[in-house]
């Protein structure tokens, strides 16, 4: 507690007391001057010309002389700043906290949908394309059946904006330099921009690596940059910069949000535009919010490049007013070179496999019937099962002739990596190939894919099944002579 010396009746209560605040206390001395004997109490801000801000509790009653006229006023004056700076912090966490909490929620509504709608985008895709695939079909189908085809196609692209949101896109990791992503991509990006809208490009020296799929960073910049070049009016700038940045959790902050410890990569975009409000800030990253009219943005693309980023282990945060521009930091974790590898590039094989006898295993039946007329159209023979413990039936009764095992990774039953284990130990060496409507960033990591598996992610098309199914084959016989 202190009292204060500067605190003196002869000094007037514009002198002593912040001007935001000066209403208020004068409102309570009018309540006191009409009630005396009752004690009023207020917390206020000190005059910042007096000195720093300090916060302080006033507590005070006033007094009559004998004809019940008030004739003084008697209180005290307590500092309270720490105790008022440790509420505010506790109210910033706990709105950090809430915020994450509905960022969250919003998030698994987003992927559950986004990964239901996929699941019918690969049956309208797929039966589209077997459609398109038969000899003498009328001019007229063939042309609703492309019109479809390409419905679809966008459709996908808005599910996989979505599976970004909420953590759940399919990617391939590989240790990559920032800055020569963002030097491959700068002639697309100027693209993007009005003739009057200068791009500046600021990269550091010696930039640290990064472990991410560079189609996500293709998909960050590109989002960033329409973000900020519709908060542009007319004329302006967007800078683009990288450096790196080692935190130790308390140098490095906005606002009450600090970056965690550690060797960061940092990506900025900057922008001298129409700058954000704060309720506006708080809602950018959620799905479908957007500023602009309705019909001329999909409140998309914030929310993916969130969604990327959260993926990756990283950290996003923003700075705007309004009138002053927006800056958005994105932080991405140091990957040291070598750490690890580049994923062999999936090979582009088209036509006909002519294989043998091939389980497919999915608990969709939809994308069952399509999945088997897939492999088909390939030349494959087909059995299928419905879930992992029909799919293990169907196994011991043809495990000599059985070729392959295509299996839905996410099923009631089991994983499709449990029912691989459990068929593997008939056929160690059998080769696997797992579909999914998203695949988690830590299945591409060296060495978390068991030998002779690979991964496709729906909806796929023909030729990338093919391509697919040679690339499993291709691993499982080439790690079966390498182990000998």
């Amino acid at each position: 507690m202190e009292r204060f010396s500067s605190w003196r009746t002869d000094r007037k209560l514009e002198q002593l007391v912040h001007p935001e605040d000066l209403d208020a206390i004068r409102s309570v001395c009018v309540k006191a001057l009409a009630s005396p004997g009752v004690v009023h109490d207020i917390d206020i801000r000190t005059n910042p010309q007096n000195g720093p801000l300090r916060w302080i509790a006033v507590e005070g009653v006033v007094s009559c002389d004998e004809a019940d006229r008030p004739n003084s006023m008697n209180g005290t004056v307590l500092e309270i700043t720490e105790r008022v700076q440790e509420s505010n912090e506790r109210s910033a966490l706990q709105a950090q906290l809430l915020q994450a909490q509905k960022m969250e929620s919003i998030g698994r509504l987003a992927g559950g949908i986004a990964h239901d709608f996929n699941n019918m985008l690969a049956v309208i895709l797929g039966h589209a394309e077997i459609a398109l695939l038969k000899e003498d079909l009328p001019d007229f189908l063939h042309e609703h059946l492309k019109a479809i085809q390409t419905a679809g196609q966008r459709s996908a692209d808005l599910t996989r904006q979505l599976l970004a949101f909420a953590r759940r896109q399919n990617a391939e990791p590989r240790v990559i330099q920032l800055n020569d992503s963002v030097a491959n991509l700068l002639q697309m990006l100027r693209r993007l921009l009005s003739p009057d809208t200068h791009l500046l490009w600021s990269p550091s020296d010696h930039p640290w690596s990064i472990l991410i799929d560079p189609v996500q960073v293709d998909q960050v910049l590109a989002n960033l940059l329409v973000n900020a070049k519709d908060a542009i009016a007319a004329k302006g700038e967007i800078l683009i910069s990288t450096r790196n940045v080692a935190s130790t959790g308390s140098n490095i902050h906005y606002g009450q949000v600090y970056l965690p410890s550690g060797e960061w990569v940092e990506l900025s975009v900057s922008d001298n535009g129409c700058g954000m409000s704060e309720d506006v800030v708080e809602r950018i990253f959620e799905p479908f919010f957007t500023t602009k009219p309705l019909g001329e943005g999909t409140g998309l693309g914030l929310a993916t490049v969130f969604g990327i980023v959260q993926q990756n282990n990283g950290h996003i945060f923003v700075q705007s007013a309004p009138g002053v521009g927006t800056t958005i930091h994105v932080y991405l974790r140091r990957c040291e070179e070598g750490l690890r590898q580049p994923l062999d590039s999936q090979p582009d094989l088209p036509g006909r496999v002519n294989g043998g006898l091939v389980l497919l295993v999915e608990d969709e039946p939809a994308i069952l019937q399509i999945g088997r007329s897939y492999l088909q159209q390939l030349g494959y023979s087909v059995l299928t099962a419905p879930g992992p413990v029909d799919a293990i039936r169907q196994f011991e009764s043809h495990e000599e002739a059985i070729e392959m095992l295509v299996t839905d990774m996410v099923m009631p039953e089991m994983s499709g990596q449990d029912l691989m284990k459990h068929v593997r130990r008939i056929r160690p060496n059998l080769p696997v190939l797992f579909i999914s409507g998203f695949v988690p960033a830590r299945f591409h990591e060296q060495g978390f894919l068991m030998p002779g598996t690979h991964i496709i992610s729906k909806p796929f098309e023909l030729q990338a099944l093919a391509a697919a199914i040679r690339t499993t084959i291709a691993k499982a016989k080439s790690e079966i002579k390498s182990a000998r």
